[in-house]
């Protein structure tokens, strides 16, 4: 091991302080910056010092409501009603403006408060919004996100059959914003997918968790070189020659020198340079080649940077139409975002050296958009979107590599990492992005073998990637052993296609069970000997105790809330509907008894046996409220849900209703195996 560095730095007065901030932080102020900006003219004329002022100030708190589900309207409805009581805070003094929604995001489920998060701090009543922001954000009804970043998955307009590939796309918030699209029919399994890849090994597992929270079975986490991502493919590995696929839909929001987050980031006011951007010219234009090869022909691809460099912008635009000879257009984005105050992309723009001398290019550019801090309290963004017209000139058809032939794929991935030797660099414009790190870092991870589990009979020899060796993805087979017993006991139609169930282990006992779309099933079955796959699917079913049959449970499985949704329409056993009273207490009490709750609920639970339940309300006439469903445990004498704590204050406050202690005393009735998964998860889903 590496020795520790220290973890605290001492002042001039010898004594310790953790968390300074250092001096130059306060420094904002970059003398090659503002000459570099003030002869681009990227600011309109007479609004330099308005932009220098933004700059130089905080962002505010910007947050969403997560579209497609079913409670979305009802949580929205309770969020006007909360933020109309905000119109009088005072913080030392000034009275604060009113959170208001942004003008230019569809069905108004965004909203702005401009304040930032010192000052929220100092306001009783902003703070109880903060907490409900933490809340809600954790369980995937909201989103906490930057304004700018919202716009590169509008833009694309997607539609539920499209096929999605995100190229760059930790930590995930416009990932989160594609699956919403995806599933816009609401709880239906939509016919389309999204592949949200990225270089950083350590940066997908923490995708993982910004994904998990949409609760979706369209999505799929892998570990590539956006450069050198490789093809993809319509047919299985044991065919000769294969058809390349194609996306509809691709977002391209690549590695930037990131001076338009200056807000956020205030180490960039010490650290910008002009060679950062030239750095990243190569590796920018690259990877959106790649993009432009991946995407289908009438397919979009979208573009975006947190620059404002027209260096990382417009020069990567302005090449690529060059190089694509009329096969690629660029859109008019105004349509899709009225509202969004936005300035044109430059016609011509000045190359400057490190002696700061300027050298003139009067390349032709068609119009872009640039969004600047100072018109509407955001972070400096660039946005290009692009159709592709026909096939790229520089593609090639290639000659699919047999699936015996390891050497084409080995010198794929070496080229794959050779390419991710790149600079370093400044990540998206993300809340919680840490926004500078080593594009390589991936690269210095030990790689370690976590499983000592078996390989599936029909897998095709995995090659060597980079970071952690995954867990197979095993899908079902037609003779499974465990299916026939689930599907009698929670009444699964005979039409349900159970073999895209799957795990990630080979052993009898299955732990857990995931849920994959029938789409996304065909296209991990179709590359898996090429993808680095990190995570898909959603968890459906859990593994109870070995000795479930004996304690009359009736099934070795119990459900997983987050995978109700996306299950519960094929699920016609074990069902017990409740009313809006019966979901307020369980919700609000950790064990009620049977007892306790409505003659109807009551008489259907006593003549349920032990064991996993689902638990239905739906609203009746005149009644205010959104259809929900849980999954829960019917033991001896009480019933339980089996929901983590925050959602069940979400659901709650849909219901007008607040989550108190929820104390009562543990049933003893139940027994469930423990399953490798982070504590956090463990401490929510074991009784």
């Amino acid at each position: 091991m590496g020795r520790r560095r220290n973890r605290h730095v001492q002042n001039q007065n010898n004594s310790k302080s953790w968390g300074k901030k250092p001096e130059w932080i306060e420094d904002k102020n970059c003398e090659q910056y503002e000459v570099f900006y003030k002869e681009q003219n990227v600011v309109p004329e007479g609004e330099w010092d308005k932009f220098l002022e933004s700059m130089r100030s905080p962002l505010p708190v910007v947050f969403r409501v997560t579209s497609g589900s079913s409670h979305a309207e009802q949580l929205h409805k309770f969020m006007r009603n909360s933020l109309s009581k905000l119109t009088n805070v005072e913080v030392d003094g000034q009275k604060l403006e009113a959170p208001f929604q942004l003008p230019w995001y569809p069905g108004g489920m965004a909203w702005q408060i401009n304040a930032n998060r010192s000052t929220i701090r100092k306001s009783d009543e902003l703070k109880k919004l903060h907490n409900l922001l933490i809340s809600e954000t954790e369980g995937g009804s909201m989103s906490r996100q930057e304004a700018v970043s919202m716009i590169p998955p509008l833009l694309l307009e997607i539609q539920p059959h499209h096929k999605v590939l995100d190229m760059c796309a930790a930590p995930g918030s416009k990932t989160a914003q594609v699956l919403e699209a995806l599933h816009k029919d609401g709880e239906k399994i939509p016919e389309g997918f999204i592949i949200a890849n990225d270089l950083n090994n350590k940066r997908c597992y923490l995708m993982m968790h910004q994904v998990k929270r949409l609760q979706s079975a369209s999505v799929a986490v892998v570990n590539h070189n956006a450069i050198a991502l490789p093809p993809f493919y319509l047919d299985p590995p044991d065919v000769k020659h294969r058809t390349e696929m194609k996306f509809d839909r691709i977002l391209c929001d690549v590695p930037c020198s990131g001076d338009g987050t200056l807000r956020k980031n205030l180490d960039i006011w010490k650290k910008w340079n002009v060679a950062s951007a030239f750095n990243l010219h190569s590796t920018q234009f690259r990877i959106l080649k790649r993009g432009l090869e991946l995407v289908t022909v009438g397919g979009r691809l979208v573009y975006s940077t947190c620059s404002l460099n027209p260096v990382e912008n417009e020069a990567v635009i302005a090449e690529m139409i060059k190089t694509a000879q009329g096969t690629v257009r660029l859109l008019d984005t105004a349509p899709t975002l009225p509202g969004l105050k936005t300035v044109p992309g430059l016609h011509k723009w000045k190359v400057m050296s490190k002696e700061s001398e300027f050298y003139s290019s009067y390349d032709d550019v068609p119009e872009n958009i640039r969004i600047l801090p100072h018109h509407q309290n955001t972070g400096g963004f660039f946005v290009a979107l692009l159709e592709k017209t026909a096939d790229v000139p520089w593609q090639k058809k290639r000659k699919a590599p047999e699936s015996s032939n390891h050497e084409v794929v080995e010198k794929k991935l070496k080229e794959s990492e050779d390419d991710s030797k790149q600079s370093e660099i400044i990540d998206k414009t993300d809340e919680d992005d840490k926004n500078i790190e080593a594009i390589n870092d991936d690269s210095k991870t030990d790689e370690k073998d976590e499983s000592k589990k078996g390989v599936h009979k029909n897998k095709v020899v995995t090659h060597k990637f980079q970071g952690y060796k995954e867990d197979p993805f095993l899908f079902f087979e037609k003779d499974d052993e465990a299916w026939p017993q689930i599907k009698s006991f929670f009444g699964m139609p005979d039409d349900f296609d159970y073999t895209t169930l799957l795990c990630r282990s080979d052993a009898e006992k299955k732990r857990n069970i995931y849920l994959a779309s029938g789409s996304l099933k065909r296209f991990v079955v179709n590359n898996e000997d090429r993808i680095k796959f990190i995570n898909l699917g959603i968890k459906i079913f859990g593994r109870i105790s070995s000795n479930s049959q004996q304690q009359g449970f009736g099934c070795d499985y119990r459900l997983y809330q987050e995978g109700m949704a996306t299950i519960f329409p094929f699920i016609k056993n074990r069902r017990i509907s409740f009313s809006r009273l019966d979901m307020i207490t369980i919700l609000s009490q950790e064990n009620p008894y049977i007892s306790k709750f409505s003659d109807v609920a009551h008489e259907k639970l006593k003549e349920t046996s032990m064991g996993p339940v689902v638990l239905i309300y739906e609203p009746q006439p005149g009644e205010d409220g959104c259809p929900l469903v849980l999954c829960g445990w019917r033991g001896k004498t009480s019933c339980r849900t089996y929901v983590p704590k925050l959602e069940r204050g979400h659901y709650l406050r849909i219901f007008g209703e607040e989550l108190g202690d929820g104390k009562g005393p543990a049933p003893e009735d139940i027994c469930v195996e423990s399953s490798p998964q982070p504590q956090e998860e463990t401490k929510q889903e074991a009784v």
